[in-house]
């Protein structure tokens, strides 16, 4: 990890003069003064774990970047200089040691900055000369090792387990974005990043980047309906925080803190596929659906407008089919209604042979090409209780007696009344539209009510 102390090389050079002139003692001094100092093992004991902090070695170097150079002073302003006068110049000045330490009990080697600061302000008075602030371990160079390995791999399978995942992608809450779209995770292992160790006197957090292979997919569309692509040989980075709480010198036990997100988490590497097959995901069917598994195909979500077009368009289809008594029409109704619907579908067939009885006809609409007299439209809103229906637009039409030669005879012949032959010579329009409700079958709309008109077919 890169220190908060981020120095310049050009900055220590430009101060080095300075710095003799202002009382600053030298950096060797300091630096032998430090190593006497018990409190520095004591620290490495405690916070750290060292059991013998005698075998860490501690040098007189420092990491800027990716490379080191000699332990050297600079300065900065502090939030209390800051606070006492802006204008003041740097108030505070720090060099920085390097320990290297054995591992601790728990298996861990640190790298570690030690920083020394020195101050020139005192009774908030800027001062001529420096004087001893205080010496901290920073934040880890880097920590290597670590008995708690398969511990914290167990622990995150387990967190992941947890995640059940939505077909709603707007109820994923605290699924990681890093793995929601994978469609197969082939293993999860630790990264080569370094771990983040942080101790406190009541908590210790390790935080830790595992990579995740497997496949993924992209969607091209808000709810998940349309696969824009889907990717092989996929990396992942998920940043996970591990805690454990500190008591008395008791250690409680391991658990997963947090799963982080930040641009060094998610897809660092995949190659795309001409395959756009939906698949499942970890967010539509959860992590145990998807980890060291085969991707399945998928459904499309009852709530997309890719799925409610497809239901609508194929129900048209098939009522205009039944109307036009072809072949397989009532059969293919089946498909559209519950199971056990059985008087639902009577009720259908019902509705279609009392058209035929009572010679009514589909009036195609003139304002849409697609509009054959019948047109069915599903809607369906995906909340916590998914609702919606099923409307079904006809426009009825029966010609008047008098408009075709013989039509009144066959009017007759078939039944219809003397009142409805005298009322306009039994001609007949009407716009019925039909109401369904709906029921949610393994993620599939079916009608799920009898279709009843709001008035009869005067005959």
């Amino acid at each position: 990890m890169k220190p908060k102390f981020k120095i310049s090389i050009l900055f220590i050079l430009l101060h080095g003069m300075i710095f003799a002139q202002t009382g600053l003692p030298s950096v060797t001094s300091v630096f032998s003064d430090t190593k006497a100092n018990p409190k520095v093992y004591e620290s490495l004991r405690t916070k750290y774990k060292i059991t013998n902090p005698k075998a860490c070695k501690i040098e007189m170097k420092m990491t800027i970047g990716s490379g080191e150079i000699v332990s050297d002073w600079s300065t900065y302003k502090s939030q209390e200089g800051e606070r006492l006068n802006y204008y003041w110049p740097d108030d505070r000045a720090y060099t920085v040691f390097t320990v290297t330490t054995p591992e601790n009990t728990d298996g861990v080697t640190y790298s570690l900055p030690l920083v020394v600061e020195y101050s020139r302000i005192k009774n908030s008075t800027l001062q001529n000369n420096w004087t001893y602030y205080w010496w901290y371990f920073d934040t880890p160079y880097s920590s290597k090792g670590g008995k708690q390995d398969p511990l914290f791999q167990d622990l995150l399978i387990q967190y992941l387990s947890g995640i059940k995942g939505a077909i709603y992608p707007n109820d994923r809450d605290g699924i990681p974005s890093a793995i929601e779209d994978f469609t197969s995770i082939s293993k999860i292992e630790k990264s080569n990043e370094q771990d983040l160790r942080q101790n406190y006197s009541n908590v210790e957090h390790v935080t830790r980047v595992y990579s995740v292979y497997g496949e993924t997919t992209k969607f091209s569309d808000w709810d998940n309906a349309i696969a824009e692509s889907n990717s092989v040989d996929c990396i992942s980075n998920l940043k996970v925080e591990f805690s454990r709480q500190k008591e008395n010198g008791t250690e409680g036990e391991w658990y997963i803190e947090n799963i982080l997100g930040g641009f060094e988490t998610g897809i660092q590497s995949s190659t795309v596929t001409e395959d756009k097959q939906l698949y499942k995901t970890v967010g539509s069917h959860g992590f145990n659906e998807i980890y060291e598994k085969e991707k399945q195909i998928r459904a499309l979500p009852y709530f997309s407008e890719v799925y409610q077009n497809k239901f609508s368009n194929e129900l048209t289809s098939v009522l205009i089919d039944i109307y036009e008594k072809k072949e397989n029409g009532l059969e293919n109704l089946k498909k559209f209604i519950i199971p056990g619907g059985d008087d639902i579908f009577e009720s259908f067939k019902s509705f279609f042979n009392e058209l035929d009885m009572k010679f009514v006809t589909l009036k195609p609409s003139t304002n849409s090409p697609k509009h054959n007299g019948l047109l069915a439209n599903l809607h369906v809103e995906a909340n916590e209780v998914p609702d919606g229906y099923v409307t079904i637009y006809t426009s009825l039409d029966r010609k008047s007696g008098s408009s075709e030669k013989g039509l009144s005879k066959k009017y007759k012949e078939g039944g219809m009344s003397k009142d409805i032959i005298n009322t306009r010579e039994g001609q007949y329009y009407s716009n019925e539209n039909l109401t369904f409700k709906i029921a949610i079958i393994d993620g599939e709309i079916k009608i799920a009510s009898k279709l009843e008109m709001r008035k009869q077919i005067p005959f």
